[in-house]
């Protein structure tokens, strides 16, 4: 009798170890599923913040543009002048495209101190002929009657490697595209280099766009971060030569 309890007493022992062997092994797939579950939701959630962080900081950054402060002296200045200055104390991209006239007029500014928006709101309020908006992050001051822009031409492609600015300019300038639409409204694109304002920098870059208007490579170039300002303009006899300059953030 002694015999056979020992021997129930045995086997309830090993069972109870099998039990327990196998609660513990249940236990460890429990542990490595929640494990597994906890590192997915993780990446998950980091998916899903990391773009929205993006899209804040991106919409930060162009926000920070048109509302960065700047201090003026009032007084008159051109059209050119006061978007070159604006470019250049709150380093910010800029281009203008000039209307043609016999004479350029001067605006004033009573603004001593404000933000860029500000400035651009009193400058198109003193000058009604124009319109500011801001495409990709540049700051484009513009007539406000485009029709026959030369700028809204399209290229087709505009591709160069390693090029500087004054490249940049002859290759838009020499384009088929803008060359026929300057012929038709017999106007005459001027190439030259004799530049006599500050030092630019003229390190070199690359650009590679197609289907775009003019004013899409003007903007890129300003993209690129080595340039702040582009101005398109006619001069001469009756307004007849049409060119583009290109200023850098700072002289080098």
């Amino acid at each position: 009798m002694e015999k056979i309890k020992f021997k129930l007493q045995s086997i309830k022992e090993k069972v109870s170890s099998v039990q327990c062997k196998h609660t513990l092994y249940y236990l460890y797939l429990y542990v490595r599923l929640y494990k597994f579950i906890l590192v997915k939701l993780i990446a998950v959630g980091v998916l899903l913040i990391f773009p929205i962080s993006l899209f804040a900081s991106t919409k930060q950054q162009e926000t920070d543009i048109l509302d960065k402060k700047v201090t003026f002296r009032a007084g008159s200045y051109t059209a050119s002048n006061l978007l070159d200055l604006l470019s250049l104390k709150a380093k910010a991209p800029i281009g203008f495209e000039e209307i043609p006239c016999e004479e350029e007029r001067k605006i004033t500014i009573n603004i001593t101190s404000g933000k860029v928006r500000e400035i651009l709101d009193e400058f198109v309020r003193e000058d009604k002929r124009y319109k500011w908006v801001k495409i990709k992050n540049v700051i484009n001051v513009m007539p406000k009657d485009t029709r026959d822009s030369v700028l809204d031409v399209k290229i087709s492609v505009f591709s160069f490697t390693n090029i500087d600015i004054d490249d940049a300019r002859i290759a838009i300038l020499e384009s088929y595209e803008l060359k026929t639409k300057l012929a038709a409204l017999n106007l005459i694109g001027s190439n030259s280099t004799d530049y006599d304002g500050p030092l630019r920098d003229m390190s070199q870059f690359s650009i590679d766009l197609s289907n775009v208007t003019v004013r899409d490579i003007l903007n890129e170039v300003l993209r690129q971060g080595r340039n702040r300002y582009w101005k398109a303009y006619r001069y001469g006899d009756n307004n007849k030569y049409f060119t583009i300059w290109f200023l850098t953030f700072s002289p080098i």
